[in-house]
């Protein structure tokens, strides 16, 4: 039980607001069951079900939701995922900010990948944009925040997968990034991870 919500003994979840004056109004959160307790955030709410599942929904402006999705409001209860898996040659990558899923696509924290890929990274403060060179394949890879362009040795990309800002970190497509700077990108659904191989 929150202080606007509970689970009843049915397995049904249940929330309350207080309208004009101070009339409780009780509604039944449709779309779950075998409910076993929950949990309140800021304006966000967690479900734990029997099988051991949570469902997340309310506000997500900072990914509080868990759901790796960039929505700032999440209207209705959804499955919560373990976090994607980054393998870099078979050895799961350790990332300080967890993969996201964007349209469809793996985005992740530009740093950690590239760094563990012996990328050298570095902020160029007057063109605002990220620069990652890879000396074993002399490639340049320039990631301007402003225009969203992506370029490699000099050559625009053309892409609708730009770079994104989230709590201050760059994330990038790591699919598109990483096929330029050489490696091959494999999505395994089964074990939710993307497999990167590298030279």
């Amino acid at each position: 039980m929150t202080t606007d919500s509970a689970v009843k003994a049915d397995g049904t979840e249940w929330q309350w607001t207080v309208g004009d004056k101070n009339k409780i109004n009780v509604t039944q959160t449709s779309g779950i069951q075998n409910a076993v307790s929950i949990t309140s955030g800021h304006r966000n709410h967690y479900v734990l079900l029997k099988d051991g599942h949570v469902l997340a929904w309310g506000t997500n402006e900072f990914g509080q939701t868990g759901l790796g999705v960039r929505d700032f409001m999440i209207n209705t209860p959804q499955p919560v995922k373990k976090s994607i898996q980054v393998m870099l040659n078979n050895n799961e990558m350790e990332l300080t900010m967890p993969p996201l899923l964007l349209n469809n696509s793996t985005y992740a924290p530009l740093r950690g990948i590239f760094q563990q890929m012996g990328v050298n990274v570095r902020w160029d403060v007057p063109s605002r944009s990220v620069i990652a060179m890879k000396e074993s394949t002399s490639t340049t890879l320039i990631l301007n925040s402003v225009n969203g362009q992506t370029t490699v040795n000099g050559k625009v990309i053309a892409t609708d997968q730009k770079p994104v800002f989230i709590n201050d970190s760059v994330y990038v497509p790591l699919r598109l990034i990483s096929e330029m700077l050489g490696a091959k990108v494999e999505w395994d659904a089964e074990a939710y991870a993307v497999q990167i191989h590298s030279n």
